[in-house]
């Protein structure tokens, strides 16, 4: 530019800045509108013509009628415009606008046909099973993504047997229901569909197993025995059904009284034991079975058992009693008599083992070191004596003595010998035969040659006897079985 006054014009002035003349943009053309998720959609568009001279900074897409946008900054539209904050289950229209330094375009034309923002749900989340009596509740919920809110669920049981509805429904976008008619003891796991108005989900994960059960039947009674004076053993049979879990406990109860006891097993394998019984009060008994799902009914209840104080179990006996080893009484002494293993005891019975002989006595096995008769060496055993009493002094000095015999043979082991049972001496022996009777379980009319722990002379002889003849003596070489018996007071 020049500049005048009255003396003349100046001269041009240096040159200005480069200046673009523009306007706003030409108007975009609206595309495709795609449901991106129940609350929002895409829309796409192709840029104006004419930018209006300067570059588009954004396009805007709008839902008609309403405040909502999305906006894309971008010179050419290349990437659809999203648009949230719909409301699902409505139809809308949109248009675009682009925008650059000048100003806004005008709008669009609007998209055609409306679209109608709602979509189908995704596959529930893995659902979740809690067992029952032949039926199993089911949980269900949404699964993740951008799919439509769930009305409702289909829940399916695997396996389906042909005949059956296997299937609950849940109503809502989550909850739970029951699937029912199933099998108590099969494993089961669970699918679920989710539907809502535009369409219905693919299926969800499988749950883990889960198997329905009930309670168990009832146990089967077995017979109650006196353990001590204040316990009580019952044996039981395990029920027909465990009602499909795993028994794992049995419970025995008193009447009266309701003493209980336990067994942690699946098939009551042993029997159960009550303690803190009342000597001297008459009780019956019960079992229950508990699984998972809980306890069953009580078996019927059991014979009638006293405990009490017997024979067995410290108290006075007679002869045929049960002793405190399981022997049979055949002697009760008018007083105490000396015992023990060093003679140093007091006792007043004594039993006998009913298994530790044969109806035919057979020759097992011989007094000490398996020596014939004539033999030159036979270990002598001081010390022993034939008196009522002394039979388990007598057995020890000779297992001491003996590397081999009666005393020292596998038919006495050494916990055997520990617990009391001894080689007789031959008064203990000669009153076994005296006392032989169906009582004491051993016939009058079975005879044969015993041997005893009693030392006949220093060098040769233990004292035998043949029940049919009474006493005699015998090599200690020879070979002759024995019986077992044991001298107890009244307290075991």
């Amino acid at each position: 530019s020049t500049a005048t006054n009255s003396a003349g014009t100046s001269d041009l002035s240096s040159a200005s800045s480069s200046v673009t003349p523009a306007d706003v943009p030409g108007a975009p053309t609206i595309g495709t509108v795609t449901v991106a998720s129940e609350t929002s959609v895409t829309v796409a568009c192709t840029a104006p013509a004419s930018n209006g001279g300067a570059t588009i900074i954004r396009y805007t897409a709008t839902a008609v009628g309403t405040s909502i946008t999305g906006t894309l900054t971008s010179a050419t539209c290349s990437s659809a415009i999203t648009v949230s904050g719909l409301t699902t289950g409505t139809s809308y229209t949109f248009t675009v606008t682009a925008t650059n330094s000048i100003g806004t375009s005008a709008a669009s034309a609007a998209s055609s046909p409306s679209t109608r923002v709602a979509v189908a749900p995704t596959a529930p989340a893995t659902p979740t099973g809690v067992a029952g009596n032949a039926q199993v509740t089911v949980t269900v919920a949404a699964g993740s993504g951008s799919g439509g809110t769930p009305a409702s669920y289909t829940v399916s049981a695997s396996p389906q047997v042909s005949g059956a509805t296997r299937t609950c429904t849940v109503t809502g976008a989550s909850g739970s229901c029951i699937v029912s008619t199933l099998t108590n003891g099969t494993a089961y796991t669970f699918t679920a569909t989710a539907t809502n108005t535009e369409g219905t989900s693919s299926s969800s994960s499988a749950s883990s197993s889960v198997t329905p059960a009930t309670v168990p039947d009832a146990p089967t009674i077995g017979t109650a025995t006196i353990a001590s004076t204040t316990s009580v053993t019952v044996a039981c049979t395990a029920p027909a059904s465990n009602g499909g879990a795993t028994i794992t406990t049995y419970t025995a109860t008193s009447s009266p009284g309701g003493r209980t006891g336990t067994l942690t097993s699946a098939t009551c394998s042993s029997a159960i034991t009550v303690t803190g019984l009342t000597s001297g009060t008459a009780y019956t008994f019960t079992v229950t079975a508990t699984n998972s799902q809980g306890t069953s009914a009580a078996s019927a209840a059991s014979n009638s058992v006293t405990p009490s104080v017997t024979c067995a179990t410290g108290g006075t006996c007679v002869v045929g009693d049960t002793g405190p080893l399981g022997g049979k009484v055949y002697y009760v002494a008018s007083s105490t008599f000396t015992c023990g293993s060093t003679m140093s005891s007091t006792c007043r019975y004594l039993e006998w083992d009913t298994t530790s002989y044969a109806t035919t006595p057979t020759a097992t096995t011989y007094w000490c070191n398996n020596l014939y008769t004539g033999a030159s060496t036979v270990p002598s055993i001081s010390g022993t004596s034939t008196a009522i009493g002394a039979g388990l002094q007598n057995t020890r000095l000779m297992r001491a003595g003996c590397t081999s015999g009666i005393a020292n043979n596998e038919s006495l082991t050494s916990a055997q010998f520990a617990s009391g049972w001894h080689i007789p001496s031959y008064l203990e022996l000669d009153t076994l035969r005296n006392a032989r009777s169906t009582a004491i379980g051993y016939a009058s009319s079975n005879n044969g040659e015993w041997y005893t722990s009693s030392q006949i002379g220093s060098t040769l002889n233990g004292r035998s006897e043949w029940f049919d003849s009474g006493g005699t003596t015998d090599s200690k070489g020879n070979a002759i079985p024995s019986v077992r018996v044991s001298a107890f007071n009244s307290t075991p």
